[in-house]
């Protein structure tokens, strides 16, 4: 490994730190007083994003209730193996050679999952109308 691989590397393990630092923070706030971050779309309208439930199925994760977890937001649970497994891949890239840069496929990947998120979010607050 290069000293600028190692600088990278190192550069990338103290901000997923922070990231862990923050989010275990939160989850345990969360887990002892069940005040979490209110969804402003969800405030307005009523209706769930499809980001709402983040939250619970993390901290139901946490605390190995997957089936509640699962309940709390299904695209979530379902996509985040998924997520995991591009963010390693982006994190050995840019350890290897400093690339930042999305590419034209992973772009059209990521609007192929907006249009799922939103047609996520339309499903599940069928129920609420």
């Amino acid at each position: 490994m290069t000293d600028e691989e190692k600088k990278r590397a190192k550069r990338l393990l103290r901000e997923i730190g922070w990231i862990l630092v923050m989010g275990t923070a939160y989850a345990i706030w969360f887990s002892f007083t069940g005040i979490g971050i209110p969804c402003p779309i969800r405030a307005v309208t009523g209706y769930r994003c499809p980001g709402c439930g983040i939250t619970h199925c993390a901290v139901n994760l946490l605390h190995g209730r997957v089936r509640e977890a699962f309940e709390a937001n299904q695209f979530v649970f379902i996509l985040a193996p998924f997520g995991l497994i591009y963010g390693i891949w982006r994190a050995v890239r840019y350890i290897r050679d400093g690339s930042e840069e999305i590419s034209i496929p992973e772009t059209i990947v990521f609007a192929i999952l907006f249009i799922l998120a939103i047609a996520f979010a339309f499903y599940r607050n069928i129920y609420l109308i």
